[in-house]
């Protein structure tokens, strides 16, 4: 990507962004996102409070042609979309009219394919779980059913019940460098 990349931060309402399509943009690689692609397969399970922190950690990106299209931060925008109030304002980072198709082309690759690599984690999921089922955030962080039934969690994640509860009987081997 070269050039600086110019981003002004801006507050906006939830129902002022739009998921960017293939007849948005010039690039015929734009990727559509399919919900089903991901772990967690219902949205709205978050708390709007924690939706807002997650979009500090998982900012939005988008840029203005005639309308905002998020071109980064699809998959917390359509968490955005689902858990708040469309009128709910959120910071969203603008690009500049300045940044080039290709600096765009970059942005959803890195969104899309290098993200998840870097932030997904190995193991079954019993360990996803296991990592999320601590008490006092689990009810702070999730709405009901899923801030304390375990089959609720196991439909948001796509598993059975009996999975979540699986001890790991071996640890993936770590491969050297």
């Amino acid at each position: 990507m070269q050039g600086q990349l110019a981003v002004e931060w801006i507050t906006i309402a939830v129902s002022r962004l739009r998921i960017e399509t293939q007849s948005d943009s010039m690039d015929p690689a734009t990727p559509c996102y399919a919900d089903e692609q991901y772990l967690l397969q219902f949205l709205d399970a978050f708390t709007p409070e924690t939706v807002q922190l997650l979009l500090l950690i998982h900012p939005i990106f988008a840029y203005k042609r005639k309308n905002l299209h998020v071109v980064a931060g699809a998959r917390s925008f359509r968490i955005a979309a689902a858990c708040l109030d469309p009128s709910c304002e959120i910071q969203v980072a603008l690009l500049g009219k300045k940044t080039t198709e290709e600096q765009l082309r970059q942005l959803r690759y890195l969104d899309l394919a290098v993200s998840p690599l870097l932030l997904s984690r190995t193991g079954r999921a019993s360990d996803a779980y296991k990592s999320i089922d601590i008490p006092d955030l689990r009810t702070q962080s999730w709405k009901p059913p899923y801030n304390t039934s375990l089959n609720a969690f196991a439909r948001l994640m796509g598993v059975s019940p009996p999975a979540l509860c699986e001890s790991s009987q071996q640890k993936p081997k770590k491969t050297s460098q």
